[in-house]
């Protein structure tokens, strides 16, 4: 009888450590899935995808640095909370708007009527991520500094993330200062903010709070409306990029998807968006099976 229960409570103990871990099979052909799609792209992409759950790491062209675009603009905002928890920023600091600090591209204080408004440096942080607001975004460059941005990003370990100009600066791009990362670092900023590491838990929660702010962007094509992504996207000529947490219970997962040297600029776009639902069906199976691949959640 004693030896009965013993073989019992080792197969239960043998499932429990299975039930953990995603079954290889289905682990391999997601693999293959990603890898496919970045095949039959008709340019360069690199991505970096992180089980929270187990610490699997899906890595293609991780290590390859491309242009961000507005992804940069994740670096920006940590900084800005880095500063506000130090004392060192209010968030209701107001700032008066002028004609010289207006740039194009993305965003709406560009079509402002009276260049004399006053906003706070909240609702410049809130505009820079949900409408991508490239003025918004210079102010607050202009506020925090590059080189506060870029000691940062050192510290968390970040070596290929740099903040080197401003929003349409296209002087400074074309003189080689161009806002860089690559998807391993990208993925790793978006763990930190995660697990609370390195920085506050409060500054955490608050970038991450922006982050979920509802905005366009690919990712959230293969994400059920009800399941919170924490994202952000970026966009050049033959460059797209997006970057997101994926907070589903109970398997959370980090995605990085960064293209470039693109021969159609919507086939970033589709490349986000299918390895999105990869992605998605993936860890929703992985996620609510058991060890023997019976799923209890529809």
């Amino acid at each position: 009888m004693i030896r009965r229960t013993c073989t019992l409570l080792a197969v239960l103990a043998l499932a429990a450590s299975a039930a953990a871990q995603p079954n290889p099979v289905l682990k391999e052909k997601f693999q293959r899935r990603v890898a496919q799609l970045i095949e039959n792209l008709d340019g360069v992409a690199g991505v970096a995808i992180k089980d929270l759950r187990t610490g699997d790491e899906f890595l293609f062209n991780a290590d390859e640095v491309f242009p961000q675009a507005s992804v940069i603009k994740i670096p920006v905002l940590i900084t800005l909370f880095e500063e506000v928890h130090r004392g060192e920023i209010k968030l209701d600091e107001t700032v008066a708007l002028t004609k010289k600090q207006i740039v194009g591209g993305s965003g709406v204080l560009q079509e402002l009527d009276d260049y004399r408004a006053k906003l706070s440096i909240y609702d410049l942080a809130v505009l820079m991520i949900t409408l991508s607001d490239n003025t918004a975004t210079n102010i607050l460059i202009g506020r925090v500094t590059m080189d506060s941005v870029n000691a940062l990003m050192q510290r968390l370990g970040l070596q290929q993330t740099v903040l080197q100009r401003k929003m349409m600066d296209t002087d400074a791009a074309k003189a080689g200062r161009e806002n860089l990362s690559t998807p391993r670092e990208m993925m790793k900023l978006m763990e930190i903010l995660y697990r609370s590491e390195q920085l506050s838990k409060d500054v955490c929660s608050e970038v991450l709070r922006m982050l979920r702010k509802p905005k366009r962007g690919n990712l959230r094509a293969g994400i059920p409306a009800d399941v919170p992504l924490a994202n952000k996207t970026g966009g050049l000529f033959r460059i797209r990029n997006e970057v997101g947490l994926v907070e589903f219970e109970p398997n959370p997962y980090v995605i990085v998807v960064e293209t470039k040297l693109l021969a159609r600029e919507d086939d970033g776009a589709r490349l986000i968006q299918e390895i999105s639902k990869a992605a998605f069906s993936y860890f929703q199976r992985t996620g609510t099976a058991n060890a023997l691949g019976r799923s209890f959640v529809r």
